[in-house]
């Protein structure tokens, strides 16, 4: 039997399920979907952090996602943290993190964000001329005008924030003019992620890790200790032997779980289909979702391991890799599909650093 203890969950909530402003070229929430709106009830988010707060009484984490999460309103995130308040036993600490694209950001919003400490990160893929040929407004506008008045909002009003990149197949052959974007804003915390999927924006994974050499190599030689650079720091920590906090490098895909407007608890992406789901958390209590037929197939698929990834030299820093890139619909584990460009950047960095 599964124990909440020993998983750790890490909650990712929607609260208005995928909706968003926008029409990035290559999120999966809005391909083959009518628009639509979803709002997550009160009597929902209540039952949800009542029952995650009490489940970990030293230390939970809660990131809001979606789709755009600010679409929920200012009104609804002062209930996230009164209910919050309303169950926390006398030393937890919660921790609230936010993914954001930034265009509702507004003096009110950067307000919320500095009273109650939530840790914001904000999409944006780059200068204007690269980030608008991918993240659009409903009606083909650009987004980055919007996106950086709403970063100047959280600067103006010194609230941190991180910022996530998503490499392309637009903006992977320029790591060096997105670099210097990176420099010239200022940013201190940055992520890349690949854009994956069958779509005109999915990015070759080796183009990927080619992409992600010359970011660190531009990173390393200028020696920009102000600058911490995901995933390159996590990589390095692994070769000098620590533990990175990144979940696809540790195996721990079970740990993130997602929870829709309605209550449904999902894998934290939709690699198994959309109709995949392991219970609803408005009928279930977390340790019976944990041990149901579909969390302990996703957990035991998640946790076998294909033999030439044990035999691996980099198995001790790769874990296997992220899952949304071993399974193809089902829970039948495959060879990892960014195995080779993960080779690529692994013995890039380990020859740099002397590993």
């Amino acid at each position: 039997m599964l124990t909440t203890d020993f998983l750790q969950l890490r909650p990712t909530i929607l609260p208005v399920s995928s909706d968003c402003n926008l029409r990035c070229g290559y999120c999966y929430c809005h391909r083959d979907k009518k628009d639509c709106t979803h709002l997550m009830d009160s009597e929902v988010l209540e039952i949800i952090l009542k029952k995650f707060v009490g489940e970990y009484p030293n230390f939970i984490s809660f990131c809001w996602h979606g789709g755009e999460p600010l679409l929920s309103g200012l009104d609804f995130f002062r209930k996230i943290c009164e209910i919050q308040e309303k169950y926390k036993s006398k030393f937890q600490i919660i921790e609230n993190r936010l993914q954001t694209n930034a265009t509702l950001l507004n003096q009110e919003w950067a307000n919320f964000f500095k009273e109650f400490d939530f840790n914001v990160g904000v999409s944006i893929d780059g200068p204007e001329w690269l980030n608008d040929k991918q993240r659009l407004f409903k009606n083909g506008r650009g987004s980055y005008s919007a996106t950086a008045r709403g970063i100047d909002v959280l600067r103006t009003n010194k609230v941190p924030f991180s910022v996530l990149i998503t490499v392309s197949r637009e903006n992977v052959k320029f790591p060096e003019e997105i670099y210097d974007f990176v420099i010239k804003e200022g940013f201190t915390t940055i992520k890349f992620n690949p854009c994956f999927g069958n779509h005109k924006f999915s990015v070759d994974f080796v183009d990927y890790s080619y992409f992600m050499n010359r970011i660190f190599d531009l990173w390393f030689n200028e020696d920009r200790v102000e600058l911490s650079v995901g995933p390159t720091e996590d990589i390095i920590e692994a070769l000098l032997g620590g533990s990175p906090n990144i979940c696809h490098m540790r195996n721990t895909c079970y740990r993130h779980v997602k929870i829709d407007y309605n209550g449904d608890v999902i894998p934290c992406d939709t690699f198994l289909g959309k109709d995949f789901k392991f219970g609803n958390i408005l009928n279930q209590e977390i340790v019976d979702i944990v041990n149901s037929n579909q969390y302990l197939a996703f957990f035991n698929a998640v946790k076998e391991m294909p033999s030439q990834c044990l035999n691996c030299k980099w198995y001790y820093i790769c874990g296997g890799g992220c899952s949304r890139h071993s399974f193809e619909g089902d829970l039948r584990k495959k060879q990892n599909k960014m195995c080779e460009s993960k080779k690529i950047m692994f013995g890039h960095i380990a020859r740099a650093i002397g590993k």
